[in-house]
């Protein structure tokens, strides 16, 4: 079976001719940059982003392919017209708008009002999102189309308005164990808006060029998948732009992390996000370009990330961070590894389950062994020694597709 796989990601937008799990052509762009960030907006001009998304798949398609699978990055929204013509702009996950207006919404749908979503009550929801817009006075659209990322690019290849529970439920609006839209929610918020056919499972949503599409997967799941993971007792390590945890279960609870829906009804991710990620390592290698150039080094890209990725941790750090000051750059760096890895094992004890092994995705992961070590040590695992990428999670997706 030959198929195309888009990652929807949000530093890259990947497709792929696939074929039994293996890559026969793949192509890698930059998504496309935020319109403007005034405000602490992060918008992307949906029209360029479709252009960019067409462009690769009519470019794979030539090579035969019998569907598309898709995993995007979640949280954010586009609204469009009739036509899936946007009428706003893609608002990314990244969108800092409604930070400052987060306390008035809380007390407008109260603190709960998001949980049967599975999510905690955040800027990033496209539902806080939206909201923080109209309370700036903007006028949205009357009964405007609310897309996902993945579903506005559906939206364009088949003209159905679907999505998946997987992107739905960070929107905010899902009622994720009733397999449903939260609509109450959705009056009490007053946002007039038209949503999409929710699909809780992995099924063709639509036709296009002769392909079945399916749905747009939510990205941490797509890696999760890729990654095989023992229920309760992997966890999933995402490095990315930004850094989060998951590990798979049946079982729906309240804690201090959120109950994100699998692939398919009747499991869920329990996650616990907003850890340090790629946007932290691209700071530190600022610092380390910086310094570099003091000494007279060119500090090039490549020149700071191979010495970033070198600084393995021998030993635990001092205690004392002024010390630390005083400690060889290398050690200086490898300490703030440890430090990183720390966090991310404190998160995994309030997930409350026996992990035992680690499963590491993302960019910033794959790209810096010295820190996936740091991170081992911490738990006291060994590493597993394999990406877990959108790819290879979508080849996942396709080889169980197979055995139905």
């Amino acid at each position: 079976m030959r198929y195309l796989a888009l990652d929807l990601g949000s530093t890259y937008t990947k497709a792929a001719l696939m074929a039994d799990g293996t890559a026969l052509r793949q192509i890698s762009l930059p998504t496309p940059g935020p319109a403007h960030t005034e405000d602490g907006r992060y918008e992307i001009d949906a029209e360029a982003y479709w252009a960019q998304v067409k462009s690769l798949l009519e470019d794979l398609r030539r090579d035969g392919a019998s569907a598309l699978l898709m995993s995007t990055q979640m949280h954010g929204c586009v609204l469009t017209d009739d036509a899936f013509r946007p009428v706003t702009p893609y608002i990314s996950w990244r969108d800092g708008l409604a930070a400052a207006s987060l306390p008035v919404i809380r007390e407008r749908l109260g603190e709960e009002a998001v949980l049967p979503s599975g999510v905690k009550l955040k800027g990033s929801l496209a539902l806080c999102a939206l909201l923080a817009r109209v309370m700036r006075g903007e006028a949205l659209p009357a009964r405007a189309r609310l897309c996902t990322l993945g579903g506005y690019m559906i939206g364009r290849l088949t003209s159905r308005h679907v999505c998946h529970m997987t992107n739905a439920a960070p929107t905010g609006l899902a009622d994720v164990r009733g397999g449903c839209w939260n609509l109450p929610l959705l009056e009490r918020a007053g946002l007039d808006l038209r949503l999409p056919r929710l699909v809780c499972d992995v099924q063709p949503v639509g036709q296009w060029r002769g392909m079945a599409v399916y749905p747009d997967l939510g990205d941490q799941q797509v890696c999760a998948a890729g990654a095989t993971l023992t229920p309760e007792r992997s966890l999933h390590v995402s490095v990315g732009t930004a850094g989060l945890i998951g590990a798979l279960t049946a079982r729906w609870e309240s804690g201090p992390y959120e109950n994100r829906p699998w692939l398919t009804p009747g499991r869920y991710l329990r996650t616990i996000s907003g850890l340090p990620g790629g946007r932290h390592m691209a700071g530190l290698a600022h610092l380390v370009g910086a310094l570099a150039r003091q000494f007279g080094a060119s500090a090039e890209e490549d020149a700071v990330w191979a010495f970033l990725t070198a600084c393995f941790p021998e030993e635990p750090p001092a205690a004392d961070p002024w010390q630390r000051l005083t400690l060889p750059p290398r050690q200086w760096v490898a300490g703030l590894y440890a430090d990183f890895a720390e966090a991310y094992r404190i998160a995994a004890e309030q997930l409350a389950l026996p992990i035992r092994q680690l499963a590491f995705s993302g960019g910033c992961a794959a790209r810096n062994p010295a820190l996936r070590q740091a991170v081992c040590r911490a738990f006291g695992c060994a590493d597993p020694g394999r990406d877990n990428d959108a790819m290879h999670g979508l080849a996942a997706v396709a080889a169980a597709l197979r055995e139905q």
